[in-house]
């Protein structure tokens, strides 16, 4: 298959969840994005042609694909928990958000510790 460069090539976590479903189905109408990894614990049950899926069980070693990664110009993360049914949701997003940062490798964290890069990541719960 021949690569279009202007093309977007796209690695997609959290496919399954509310937010990661529109998400893709976005990237799936759009006649710009060429593919879709999909990258989740469990399947998206989509059957379409741009969509290519890996079911990972860990998020935090990636070394069993890594080599399945390389090609792709961008790389959205749709992470998260369900808020349905939560009472105190920015005490949830606090504690979700510690433990991240928490599980962040320390040389990563060091690269971006007073640099603001922080300011300019998204999470979305």
């Amino acid at each position: 298959m021949t690569r279009d460069p202007k093309k977007l090539r796209i690695i997609l976590f959290g496919a399954t969840g509310m937010i990661g479903s529109g998400v893709l189905q976005s990237c799936l109408a759009d006649p710009q994005v060429e593919s879709v990894l999909v990258i989740g614990r469990t399947p998206c049950r989509v059957s379409h042609e741009k969509v290519t899926e890996i079911l990972h069980p860990g998020f935090f070693d990636y070394s069993s694909i890594q080599s399945r990664l390389s090609g792709y110009t961008s790389c959205l993360f749709a992470l998260g928990v369900s808020a349905a049914g939560l009472r105190n949701l920015s005490t949830i997003m606090r504690q979700r958000s510690i433990a991240i940062r928490e599980q962040t490798p320390p040389g990563e964290q060091e690269r971006y510790r007073g640099k603001g890069s922080f300011r300019r990541l998204a999470w979305a719960y």
